[in-house]
C-alpha cells in the first residue's frame, strides 16, 4: 500500500498548504481593513475639527496642528451630538465628499502645519512596546474612497474568506474519499491475487497427487 501512503502524504501537504494560504489571505484582509479604518477615522475627525472650527471643547476656533487626543475628543463629542438624528453632511457627521477634500490632498493640512495622518499612530501601548513616538503607517491619499469600496463589498469579501475555508474542508473530504477508494481497490486486488495464488497452489497439489 505504498501508493496509498504516498497519496495520503501528498493530500496532507496539499491541505496544509491551502489552509496556510487561506489564513494568510484572511490576516492580510484583516490588516488592510484595520489600516483603512484607522486612516479614515483620523480624516473623519480632522474634517469634523475643520468644519466645526473649534477645539475639543468647541468654544474657541481650532488651532492647528491638533493632537490625536484632541481629534478623538472632537469625534466623541460629535458622536454624542448627532447620535440617533440620522443627519449627514453636517459638521459633526461629514459626508464622504467633505472628508475626501482632506483625504485626497495634503495641501490644506500642510498649509496649517497639520501632519499627514498615520494609521495606528498615537496609541500609547504601541509606542510603549516599540519604544518610539509617532509610530504608524502613513495613510495613502484617497484611502477614504477605498474604505467606501470595502463597505460596499464587505459581505462579499467576508463570504470569500468563509468560502475558502469551506472549500478547504470539501477538498479534504474529497481527498480522503479518493484515498479510501484507492485503498479499497488495492485491498480487493490483493485479495484477488491471494485467491488466485491459492487456486494455483491447489492445482499444483492436485497435479502432484495425480502423478503419484
Amino acid at each position: 500500500l505504498a501508493e496509498v501512503r504516498s497519496m495520503r502524504l501528498k493530500a496532507a501537504w496539499c491541505f496544509h498548504l491551502c489552509n496556510c494560504w487561506s489564513i494568510l489571505i484572511v490576516f492580510a484582509y484583516a490588516f488592510v481593513r484595520a489600516y483603512v479604518w484607522s486612516c479614515y477615522r483620523r480624516f473623519n475627525w480632522l474634517t469634523m475639527a475643520v468644519l466645526n472650527n473649534a477645539t475639543s471643547e468647541q468654544t474657541e476656533p481650532t488651532h492647528f496642528p491638533i493632537s490625536f487626543h484632541d481629534m478623538a475628543k472632537i469625534g466623541e463629542q460629535c458622536e454624542a451630538e448627532v447620535k440617533g438624528t440620522g443627519l449627514q453632511g453636517v459638521p459633526c457627521r461629514p459626508s464622504l465628499d467633505q472628508i475626501n477634500k482632506l483625504c485626497t490632498n495634503s495641501q490644506f493640512l500642510n498649509g496649517r502645519g497639520q501632519p499627514w495622518p498615520k494609521a495606528f499612530a498615537d496609541y500609547g501601548f504601541i509606542e510603549d512596546v516599540l519604544g518610539e513616538n509617532q509610530v504608524g503607517i502613513p495613510c495613502l491619499p484617497g484611502i477614504c474612497n477605498v474604505r467606501q469600496k470595502i463597505v460596499e463589498h464587505e459581505w462579499t469579501l467576508i463570504g470569500i474568506c468563509i468560502g475558502m475555508f469551506v472549500s478547504n474542508c470539501l477538498l479534504r473530504w474529497c481527498m480522503d474519499a479518493r484515498i479510501r477508494q484507492v485503498k479499497a481497490r488495492k485491498l480487493l486486488d490483493r485479495q484477488h491475487q491471494a485467491e488466485e495464488f491459492r487456486k494455483q497452489k491447489r492445482e499444483q497439489q492436485l497435479r502432484k497427487n495425480t502423478w503419484w
